[in-house]
């Protein structure tokens, strides 16, 4: 064999011991990383506060500060209707401050939030706290009757329903029906995500008054209620408080919101 030959050959065989080292050394450091105890783990760069977590803090800001209205003018209840108007007014500002420039979001007396785009109306926005008064079936006939009202000649591919929770309306029995097992109580089924999912997306399907009811209709959390967690935050220490609303932001969203902005600034 030629010098030139044997040269190529040496180097040629010095490559390959490289490549096979360094794929051993990713190996290695694959299994020590995997290995490592949390603490000792690379930091990744922490996430920003989702805009679920901020909506349901501003949701739970609202009952917050009725709470403190109530208590100032001496009230047995919170006002629900002083509730729904700032409910509906803080729901359009979020919804303004977070859609392309273009868009406008403004409250209206039918307890509509409508989205305007050069003063012509795109879509609805219906908030709902909880399905209380309308939990089961009674949902279905409810969502009939609010889609055939909308203004502006709004039809059912443009609107939108978000709840905030499933806490304080659940059927049990209407639940039970629809995964076709005994959940046990209500609470032991809000804290079970892949009941909750299954249940949820039968709810969707079941919603036909909506064109693409798994697109239209959002459901926040399960278990976390915004007026329950305002009592709660009215008995706490700001430092608690604050330690509360980090909870809050790390939250496991049922449904993302920022699916319905994207399809809101495509129109």
């Amino acid at each position: 064999m030629s010098d030139v030959r044997m040269k190529l050959l040496e180097e040629l065989m010095a490559n390959q011991r490289e490549i096979a080292n360094g794929m051993r050394n990713v190996h290695i450091l694959a299994k020590l990383k995997e290995n490592m105890l949390p603490e000792q783990q690379p930091a990744r760069p922490a996430a920003g506060p989702s805009l679920n977590a901020e909506l349901f803090l501003a949701v739970t800001d609202v009952y917050y500060h009725e709470e403190e209205e109530r208590i100032r003018l001496g009230n047995a209840k919170k006002s629900g209707r002083r509730v729904n108007v700032e409910l509906t007014s803080m729901i359009s500002a979020f919804f303004s401050k977070h859609l392309d420039d273009t868009f406008q979001a403004e409250r209206e007396t039918d307890g509509f939030v409508y989205v305007f785009k050069e003063g012509k109306a795109v879509c609805a926005i219906r908030f709902i706290t909880d399905m209380g008064f309308i939990r089961g079936d009674a949902w279905y006939k409810i969502a009939d009757e609010l889609v055939s009202k909308l203004r502006y000649g709004l039809k059912h591919d443009q609107v939108f329903f978000i709840v905030s929770t499933l806490r304080n309306g659940l059927d049990q029995t209407h639940v039970q029906r629809y995964l076709g097992k005994d959940i046990g109580s209500n609470w032991q089924f809000m804290n079970d995500r892949h009941a909750v999912m299954t249940y949820l997306a039968k709810v969707q399907a079941h919603t036909s008054c909506l064109a693409e009811p798994g697109k239209q209709l959002l459901f926040m959390a399960s278990e976390l209620h915004p007026n329950i967690l305002a009592d709660d935050l009215h008995k706490m220490t700001p430092e608690m408080r604050e330690e509360k609303r980090k909870e809050v932001q790390r939250y496991n969203w049922i449904h993302r919101i920022e699916p319905i902005m994207d399809q809101i600034n495509r129109m």
